[in-house]
């Protein structure tokens, strides 16, 4: 998050995260310690939740992740802004629904554990195979493909569109089938077991 910070809109004030760690599990389940807790949370998702935050994350991912990712580049800058959202206000409600019930409730379980993270990365996983597989995709790739090789010129063009036409399909299709193992995909990212 400390990418984020260079924009001030995103910057947390000092005081944002003055109180106990959630991460001190020993803390008693007192209605102090569950306040608090809430206090924190609602300043985290303030600071996570907004389009400034947001902004800088899908800009972070698309000039970090996606050139990491070869011939998937493409499909990841595509997929980044509609994906990013989704994943951020996953977090946010899950932060809402149960982030302080270790403070709150003895029963219930902290949704940060290995098994709250792998279930997440799973669902955004199904969520990119399902846009990857969607015509509106495809026909943004197409479409972005085309303004490419317009943006060649004359001289390379024709070849441009020629290459388009062969290996679009094959890397579209590629996308799919990697995003269609969602365990793999995160065990690969090692989120899950």
């Amino acid at each position: 998050m400390q990418a984020s910070c260079d924009l001030p809109a995103a910057c947390p004030s000092p005081d944002a995260f003055s109180a106990t760690p959630a991460e001190n599990t020993t803390v008693p389940h007192s209605s102090a310690s569950c306040t608090t807790c809430h206090h924190v949370i609602s300043k985290i998702t303030s600071v996570v939740d907004n389009k400034v935050v947001e902004q800088a994350i899908e800009k972070t991912v698309k000039s970090t992740v996606c050139p990491t990712l070869g011939s998937m580049e493409l499909a990841c800058d595509l997929l980044v802004p509609k994906l990013v959202p989704e994943v951020i206000d996953e977090v946010v409600g899950v932060l809402k629904k149960d982030g302080c019930a270790p403070f709150c409730h003895k029963a219930e379980v902290h949704p940060f554990e290995a098994a709250a993270l792998c279930g997440l990365c799973e669902s955004v996983v199904i969520k990119a195979h399902d846009e990857a597989s969607s015509k509106d995709f495809k026909a943004d790739v197409s479409a972005l493909a085309g303004r490419l090789c317009d943006a060649l010129g004359s001289g390379l063009k024709a070849e441009c569109q020629a290459i388009v036409a062969i290996s679009l399909p094959v890397a579209e299709q590629k996308l799919v089938d990697f995003l269609s193992d969602e365990q793999a995909v995160c065990t690969s990212a090692h989120l899950c077991d």
